[in-house]
């Protein structure tokens, strides 16, 4: 450097043994120095020095490998019981030994490595090779290993050389709690691992089992840099029993100054032999003891005793706590477990748990310091509640339920149980019952039965504790708690049915509360015959027009709430009082019960409310017999209030005595009679009189108006009676028949429909008389009533031949005031008579109507015409008379006069025409 003095360095590197000068030569741009040298300035003797080698065992001597050079870095483990925590290599001389030459291995740092294996070379000797080993030297780190000679000769070519560098690293280790490790029978053992250094980053070691079908290993842990070597980084390890047998465990590290670090089979685990139990659970009956059997799974080498003991003696502990296993043999032995509750009550106030355990210890044998756990648990029962329920539904009626409690063990003196509901406002329950002492659980009498009261509807609890004496050796015992659910019901209106016979009913039923799903309820008759039930399942549903999607929300609109957004409890119907904003998807409610609260109705795609619907359904009942009988209804639903709900007596049905009649209905033309037979349907239960009545007097009347029914007759012929019904007007009636007295007291029903037909009017019911051989007459008739479909009337005449006449005529519905003309003209017969006319009408309201032998036409025969009707005779002279007939003769016809007094005047004859 310009204007300086300072030194430089020049390194110098043996290639091979010789001499050689080192010269100098300056070079600058410019200055004081440009062109000065120094021509073989040093001179340099480069000695003679040692090669080193990697190694494969051989079967005389080790056999050299690869030659280890200065950029190679031999690892040298920590673990002082493997091989891996020595290195081992070869050393040769570069060019045979002039004479016997002592080589000292020495290393740069004896903390790091240490070194105890020194050669020697002679002339002409067979091995050339020299095997080396370095340890250790308990500090991790980088350290070289060089070569010092020493000859017997100063002349010798060897003589206090000093050569060689063999890199090596040692590295760090871990620290064990302990390196044996016993794991009893399907149990673990456990031992704790940390380093010995602080780790300069984050470590993975993994461990390996050296037979997993024996024992198996926690796969690795993390030693983190920021714990160094500190508690944090002390982990436990667990081994695993598979089965039993001897594993060694090797730790391999990853990461910072741990990586590649390896422990060879550091920890070494033993698996235990064992037993098998019989059960490794058992519960202690209280006062009593329960057995198991344990029996060892290896034979074992010597008597081994084995203690057995309890974690909790005051509850339960073994009876005999010491038995012997006789050596060479495998005998299974009973352990009795006992309860000791009964001998301090205190201590099993509630039910306790024991575990048992077992250790052996046996001089020299394989079972010495086999220590089982607590591998029985044994449950020393307590005296218990024992409640015949685990939940309680109470249905709206007959509302209550009751269900029993009763003591698992017998109560030591007379003990009060205190029961109480955690919702006074849905249930009720008694406050008190009380066992007596002495009387053993399921013994007669050992039951108390408890009522739980329907208040409301919803869901609570039971709580059902001891409430003394503190001398009960069931005192301070866990409570005992039961789910009560309080279930809904339904309403019907009416709420009774009086049912007459023949006669069909309306029902309504609701939901005694709002729903919030559907609720599908079956209908069911207590006793079957007496009515009918139509349908015989209903669908009750909730309002479903929600407001914002179905129906435009306006404020006055009737709104509940919709059936996803329901609470408990209901809250009821509301009106709309405001709408909140301009889009029309939020409102203001005002609920009936007082409250006003702000509801989406389309905001955020929630709708809240529904419009208020009647939730209802009908049902027909329909008469079947005389009886008593009600309608249950069981229902089904997603709403958890009416989730099997049952009421057994929606209504009650009264199904009231009937009466037989011999004709369904009758149907009468006006002024028409006709019998009918009455008679009791069931016999009845006392004396009993009906009244008979039309229920329209002016259509038709009933006679007679009262009968007698004696219950000695029952359903025979004595209590048979005879009536008459006869149309008197026009239109439709029932035969009413209504008690009086006697077991038909409360009936009243219309039984007999009665149709009174209209009649059909004529002018005239006789006519003239039609004279022969051309007489007409014409005859108009009409309705009396006012027809409500086209009426067809049909005209019949008997006898036939008499007249010709108009086959039928017609009377359009709703037509007042109409008439039609029916015309009969003689139809030339030769003998007089009678023509009788009937009338049949088919359509509508006259279907049916008759009127027989409506009209009468008399009929005259053919007669002669004689236009003289006196005379005045001259004596002896005469006179004559002409004759004729009114009709033309089909035939020669001889007309006979004959004189009523011959002695006065004869006449002539006969004339004979034709």
């Amino acid at each position: 450097l310009a204007s300086k003095l300072d030194s430089s360095e020049v390194t110098v590197t043996h290639i091979a043994a010789g001499f050689a000068t080192l010269s100098f030569v300056a070079s600058t741009p410019s200055g004081n120095y440009l062109g000065a040298s120094l021509i073989e300035g040093v001179t340099v003797e480069a000695v003679t020095g040692f090669t080193v080698f990697s190694r494969v065992p051989g079967t005389s001597q080790d056999i050299p490998w690869k030659e280890i050079t200065e950029e190679d870095k031999l690892l040298v483990q920590q673990q002082p019981t493997s091989h891996l925590g020595v290195a081992t290599f070869l050393v040769a001389t570069d060019v045979p030994v002039t004479s016997v030459t002592y080589i000292e291995v020495l290393v740069t740092d004896n903390l790091v490595l240490r070194s105890s294996s020194n050669v020697t070379f002679s002339p002409g000797e067979d091995v050339r090779f020299k095997k080396v080993q370095v340890f250790h030297g308990g500090k991790p780190g980088l350290a070289s290993v060089f070569f010092r000679a020493l000859t017997e000769d100063v002349t010798g070519n060897y003589y206090q050389i000093e050569s060689g560098n063999v890199r090596m690293m040692t590295l760090p280790g871990f620290l064990f709690s302990q390196t044996l490790v016993d794991v009893q029978k399907e149990g673990v053992g456990t031992f704790e691992i940390r380093p010995d250094i602080a780790p300069s980053t984050d470590v993975t070691v993994t461990m390996v089992s050296s037979d997993p079908s024996v024992a198996s290993v926690t796969a690795s842990v993390l030693l983190t840099a920021a714990d160094g070597t500190s508690a944090g980084n002390t982990k436990t390890i667990t081994i695993s029993y598979v089965q039993q047998g001897t594993v060694a465990i090797s730790f391999f590290a990853e990461g910072g100054n741990y990586d590649g670090v390896i422990w060879s089979n550091g920890v070494v685990a033993a698996t235990r032999p064992g037993f098998t139990l019989s059960a490794t659970d058992v519960s202690v009956p209280y006062d009593g003891d329960v057995t198991l059997t344990i029996t060892p799974d290896t034979v074992p080498t010597t008597d081994s005793t084995v203690r057995v003991t309890s974690s909790q003696p005051a509850k339960a502990a073994p009876v005999e706590s010491v038995f012997v296993l006789l050596a060479g043999q495998i005998v299974t032995t009973t352990v009795r477990i006992r309860s000791w509750c009964s001998v301090a009550p205190g201590n099993c106030a509630r039910s306790g748990v024991a575990k048992i355990r077992f250790s052996v210890s046996a001089a020299g044998g394989n079972y010495d310091g086999v220590e089982t756990g607590e591998v029985v648990t044994a449950t020393a029962l307590a005296p218990q509640l024992a409640v015949s329920a685990t939940a309680l539904y109470v249905q709206a009626s007959p509302g209550f339920a009751t269900f029993s409690v009763s003591p698992t063990y017998a109560p030591s003196t007379d003990t009060v149980l205190g029961l109480s509901s955690a919702d006074e406002a849905v249930c009720t329950v008694q406050a008190t019952t009380t066992f007596t002492g002495g009387v053993a659980g399921g013994a007669p009498g050992s039951s108390r039965e408890v009522t739980v009261t329907h208040r409301g509807v919803g869901d609570t609890f039971i709580t059902i504790q001891v409430a003394g004496p503190g001398s009960s050796n069931y005192a301070n015992i866990d409570p005992k708690t039961l789910y009560v659910r309080l279930l809904a019901s339904f309403t019907a209106n009416p709420a009774s049915v009086i049912l007459q016979a023949a006669n069909t009913m309306v029902v309504t039923l609701r939901p005694s509360i709002e729903i919030a799903a559907d609720v599908t309820a079956t209908l069911a008759l207590s006793v079957n015959g007496v009515a009918s039930i139509t349908p015989s399942q209903v669908t009750f549903s909730p309002p479903r027009q929600l407001i914002g999607r179905d129906v435009l929300p306006r404020v006055a609109a009737r709104v509940v709430l919709a059936e996803d957004f329901q609470v408990f409890p209901r809250m009821g119907g509301g009106t709309i009082t405001g709408i909140l904003n301009d889009n029309l998807d939020q409102v203001r409610v005002l609920w009936d019960a007082g409250s006003a609260q702000d509801y989406s109705v389309g905001f955020q795609g929630d709708f809240a409310l529904a419009l208020e619907e009647e939730v209802f359904a009908t049902v027909s009942v329909t008469y079947v017999s005389f009886g008593s009988a009600s309608l249950s209804m069981s229902a089904t639903s997603s709403d958890v209030n009416f989730l099997g709900a049952f009421l057994p007596e929606v209504f009650a049905i009264a199904a009231q005595h009937s009466v037989t009649l011999n004709t369904t209905s009758v149907r009468l033309q006006f002024g028409d009679g006709e019998g009918v037979q009455l008679k009791p349907t069931f016999p009845p239960g006392d004396d009993s009189t009906i009244l008979l009545s039309s229920t329209a007097p002016e259509v038709a009347e009933v006679y007679p108006s009262g009968v007698e029914l004696y219950r000695m007759h029952g359903v025979a012929a004595g209590n048979t009676r005879q009536l008459s019904v006869k149309c008197i007007g026009v239109g439709h009636a029932f035969l009413r028949v209504k008690g009086s007295s006697g077991a038909f007291a409360d009936v009243d029903t219309s039984l007999l429909p009665i149709t009174c037909l209209p009649r059909l009017l004529t002018l005239v019911t006789v006519t003239s008389t039609l004279p022969s051989p051309d007489g007409s007459v014409t005859v108009a008739v009409r309705p009396e009533t006012l027809p409500n479909e086209r009426v067809t009337v049909v005209v019949s005449v008997s006898p036939g031949g008499l007249v010709r006449h108009t086959l039928r005529v017609f009377f359009e519905a709703f037509v007042e005031d109409q008439s039609q003309d029916l015309v009969f003209s003689h139809a030339g017969g030769f003998a007089p008579g009678e023509a009788v006319v009937s009338l049949s009408a088919f359509g509508g309201n006259y279907e049916g109507v008759q009127a027989i032998a409506a009209i009468r036409i008399p009929i005259a025969g053919p007669s002669l015409i004689v236009p003289t009707r006196a005379l005045t005779i001259q004596p002896n002279s005469f006179q004559t008379v002409p004759v004729a007939l009114d009709t033309p003769p089909t035939a020669v016809t001889r007309v006979f006069a004959t004189s009523s007094d011959t002695s006065v005047v004869t006449v002539d004859g006969p004339l004979l025409l034709r």
